[in-house]
């Protein structure tokens, strides 16, 4: 018998894990589901809301230590050929298993199967019927890879165990952090064995901040300060450029310039978040950061700026500026 096995990692997820247990528990599928729930040390009701499913699922309960370490863990303990992952703030739409199986059944050469995503907000509420961007809507060459981060996301994923195991599994020495950036260094070890296939139907909903509020509380989930946040941000940038150009070299420049800018614009939202909360001093420091990458960015340096003009100068502007404008600049908008 065909089993499926599916890995939800949770930390501090009492809010959205059942609904994403549910999503799996309730898939149609001729074989066996197997669900391995892994709580990564969360500190709220987690564990709570899910031993209420233990007579279904297997539980693993480990002191924090990120999604990669919770995935690993997850799947040592998992019996399926096939892979699943599920982050606990998404759901699975109906009929999740019956393509990506089919296809991994049918080809041998076929490693992983992934599929686009609607985003929704926390509420459940639509912000976008497609995850993925028009030039990214076909399976990824090796050299698409190489050219720039392909958005495959976790929980539209179907990988085989022996493919997995080949890998070694998720990196785990990237820090906790959002983002952590271990799977985009896992699709592209994968991408070497054997090929993917994309369905370009959704199967899943994938939750994502729909304001600034929600945005900053993601990111303090994970830290005790924006430092502690921009620290472990900027480390994994930095980790993820290091293990590709040493594995790639020259091949990957496309792909690491572009690693380059999303630490730019990493450390940019930092300044604006702690400009926001009235933080100037550490928000040059990461505007200066964010120069030390890209020296040429005007944008940059009028956010630099406005952290050295005084504070009554800088709100009285604010007031005069367009809403969106004073919020690029200063992190904040003014009534």
């Amino acid at each position: 018998m065909r089993i499926v096995s599916v890995i939800i990692p949770v930390f501090n997820g009492e809010k959205t894990v059942a609904r994403a247990i549910d999503s799996a528990l309730e898939q149609p599928f001729d074989g066996a589901v197997e669900v391995v729930v892994v709580n990564d040390g969360s500190t709220d009701d987690t564990r709570s809301v899910i031993e209420q499913y233990r007579e279904r699922i297997k539980i693993i309960e480990q002191e924090n230590q990120g999604p990669a370490a919770a995935r690993n863990a997850g799947v040592r303990a998992a019996h399926g050929d096939y892979l699943a992952f599920l982050d606990a703030d998404d759901k699975w739409l109906p009929d999740r298993f019956a393509t990506p199986v089919s296809v991994l059944d049918g080809d041998a050469r076929c490693v992983l199967v992934y599929s686009d995503a609607v985003k929704v907000d926390t509420a459940g509420k639509v912000l976008a019927v497609s995850c993925i961007p028009a030039r990214q809507s076909h399976a990824p060459t090796m050299g698409d890879l190489m050219g720039e981060v392909w958005n495959i996301l976790p929980s539209t994923v179907i990988v085989r165990r022996s493919t997995y195991l080949a890998t070694g599994g998720f990196s785990e020495d990237f820090a906790t952090a959002h983002p952590q950036c271990e799977d985009s260094l896992f699709w592209l070890n994968v991408r070497e064995l054997g090929e993917f296939h994309f369905i370009p139907q959704p199967t899943a909903l994938y939750t994502a901040p729909s304001s600034f509020a929600e945005y900053l509380a993601r990111r303090r989930l994970f830290c005790d300060s924006e430092k502690d946040c921009a620290d472990r941000c900027i480390r994994n940038f930095v980790l993820l450029h290091e293990k590709i150009r040493r594995r790639y070299g020259d091949r990957a420049h496309r792909v690491l310039d572009e690693i380059r800018r999303s630490q730019q614009n990493m450390l940019i939202s930092i300044g604006l978040i702690a400009m926001s909360g009235g933080n100037r001093r550490p928000a040059r420091q990461m505007y200066r950061k964010a120069l030390a990458i890209d020296p040429f960015c005007a944008k940059t340096w009028v956010r630099f700026a406005w952290t050295v003009v005084p504070a009554p100068v800088g709100r009285s502007f604010a007031r005069i500026l367009p809403r969106r404008v004073a919020r690029a600049v200063s992190g904040t908008v003014h009534a």
